[in-house]
């Protein structure tokens, strides 16, 4: 069986945004799993899976876009190797990430 897969944007507050993975499981509902990291790069990251999850009834939801599709095996074997290499996190200052100007 094949899934759909999509890139979801969420307001995530002042000028940045959040993003997660969303595989669609159930197409008669739109539910599915999500894969994202919650935190930040001066606190750390932790990594979350959410099962039968609709992205589109959260309050911060804003786009979702197709990326692709995965079979199911495929969807599987993501969960394992996301569980198994969890976020690192870092102690560089946020000023690290920002462009300097020109």
């Amino acid at each position: 069986m094949l899934y759909q897969v999509f890139l979801i944007e969420y307001h995530g507050g002042g000028k940045r945004e959040h993003h997660a993975i969303f595989v669609e499981m159930n197409t008669m509902d739109g539910s599915g799993d999500m894969y994202h990291v919650i935190g930040d790069i001066q606190r750390g990251m932790d990594y979350e899976h959410r099962q039968l999850y609709k992205p589109e009834n959260s309050l911060t939801f804003k786009t979702k876009s197709s990326i692709g599709w995965m079979l199911e095996l495929t969807v599987v074997s993501t969960e394992s190797v996301a569980v198994s290499r969890p976020p690192k996190s870092s102690t560089t200052s946020a000023r690290d990430y920002i462009p300097k100007s020109p």
